[in-house]
């Protein structure tokens, strides 16, 4: 009887084991994505915050506002890349006029890692000393 027992016992532990390693590799771990902000920074010309952007990692959605009445717009750069650090997309939105909004909806794979830089954009060009940059994770 003992021997059935322990028998049974080795069983129930290997089974246990077993369900439990199987879980363990089939389970597709969650990934929390990262929100970011940006704002412009301040010149003598240009105001701190002319320019603004959200980026939303549920739905991948990017707004760029221009906030200021100042002649310029504002545009954001974009840089996404796998976890391994390869680009392999690009891209830029611009907005103009004080209150206007451009909203983008972005497709980036979970995990990845989007870099921005936003400028106010006076004519087509690139105000550097307005550029701000973050990053954010799909």
């Amino acid at each position: 009887m003992h021997s059935t027992l322990k028998r049974v016992a080795t069983g129930l532990a290997a089974t246990a084991t077993a369900v439990t390693v199987a879980s363990t590799v089939g389970a597709t771990p969650a990934f929390a994505g990262t929100n970011t902000s940006l704002a412009t920074l301040k010149t003598p010309s240009y105001a701190l915050g002319a320019g603004l952007a959200y980026f939303y990692h549920e739905g991948e959605h990017l707004r760029i506002v221009d906030r200021d009445a100042d002649g310029a717009g504002v545009r954001i750069y974009w840089a996404v890349s796998d976890p391994q650090g390869n680009v392999y997309d690009n891209g830029t939105a611009y907005v103009g006029g004080a209150g206007n909004e451009n909203n983008v909806n972005m497709t980036v794979t979970d995990g990845h890692t989007i870099s921005f830089t936003l400028c106010v954009s006076d004519n087509g060009n690139r105000i550097q000393a307005t550029c701000s940059q973050n990053w954010a994770t799909a």
